[in-house]
C-alpha cells in the first residue's frame, strides 16, 4: 500500500491563479520525488481535485490527492448585550 498524502489548497480568485498554485505544487512534489529517485506515475484530474502517484520501478510508493476548497467565511459577530449569558472565571483556592 503506498503512502498517502492529502493537500487542500484554498481556491485562488481566478482560474489562472489556481493553475499557478497547482503547477507550483506539482513542481515541488516532482523535485522531492526526483531526490528520492521516484518516477511520476498516473495523474488523474477532476474539477476540484487532482491525484498524482509516484513509483519506484513498477511499484507505487506514494499517492497524493490535491483538492481545491473555497475559503471559509466566518459567521458575523454580534455584539453581546448586557442580558447575554457570560462565562465567569471561578476563583482559585
Amino acid at each position: 500500500m503506498p503512502d498517502w498524502l492529502e493537500v487542500t489548497l484554498f481556491s485562488a480568485a481566478t482560474e489562472a491563479q489556481r493553475k499557478t498554485q497547482m503547477t507550483q505544487l506539482v513542481r515541488a512534489l516532482n523535485a522531492v520525488a526526483e531526490r528520492h529517485k521516484l518516477q511520476p506515475g498516473a495523474r488523474e484530474e477532476e474539477q476540484n481535485q487532482t491525484s498524482i502517484s509516484f513509483r519506484s520501478g513498477s511499484r507505487p510508493t506514494h499517492s497524493v490527492e490535491i483538492r481545491f476548497a473555497r475559503h471559509a467565511v466566518p459567521a458575523p459577530q454580534e455584539a453581546a448585550s448586557a442580558a447575554s449569558p457570560r462565562l465567569v472565571p471561578c476563583p482559585t483556592r
